[in-house]
């Protein structure tokens, strides 16, 4: 079960953007970013090719099969200009990966030793936990982002591949405490 998420302030944001700089993780901002805008699970960030971006009557979409999807279900996100920006300045002809690794690897890998540097010499906690925040974290962030820019409650489940209302209640955390009402209503 997922512990108690936590939504990251800008302050908090920041704080481990400059970590990444100052501990020479500079590889790990873009997909920080892009795991901010697109709600999208660790796994599929690292994996992430140009495979998975396809073109459509609507704009570019980036899109999963089922079986690289956590609930075994077939995924697309449409693409904002801010995340075609940055799968563009990412995007290499040396690697089927969106995002590479530490000193210019071909793939970001697992990043595990280097998220809990960044985290610790951030300092930022989850205040419901006590503990680092988790990269999970920038899942539940986007989720209440979204919820907070007005986004439908069923729209925001087809955004994060969510079967049930009770994963995004899960989610959400808003400053209004009938946020997740408001949801349920539009």
């Amino acid at each position: 079960k997922d512990e108690k998420g936590h939504r990251l302030s800008l302050e908090e944001k920041t704080k481990l953007m400059n970590s990444m700089i100052e501990l020479g993780y500079e590889h790990l901002i873009d997909p920080f970013l892009f795991a901010l805008a697109t709600g999208l699970r660790k796994s599929n960030i690292q994996t992430l090719k140009k495979s998975h971006i396809e073109q459509t009557s609507n704009g570019k979409e980036i899109r999963f099969i089922a079986s690289e999807m956590k609930w075994k279900t077939k995924h697309s996100i449409s693409l904002t200009k801010d995340m075609e920006s940055i799968i563009n300045r990412n995007i290499s002809e040396d690697s089927d990966y969106i995002f590479k690794g530490y000193n210019n690897r071909k793939n970001l890998g697992d990043f595990k030793k280097s998220w809990s540097s960044v985290r610790a010499r951030a300092g930022v906690f989850n205040p419901h936990t006590g503990k680092y925040v988790r990269w999970h974290d920038l899942r539940h962030t986007c989720a209440t982002n979204h919820a907070n820019n007005g986004v439908s409650l069923f729209e925001l489940m087809d955004i994060m591949a969510w079967s049930s209302i009770q994963m995004a209640r899960r989610y959400v955390h808003g400053s209004q405490s009938n946020l997740f009402n408001r949801m349920m209503m539009s």
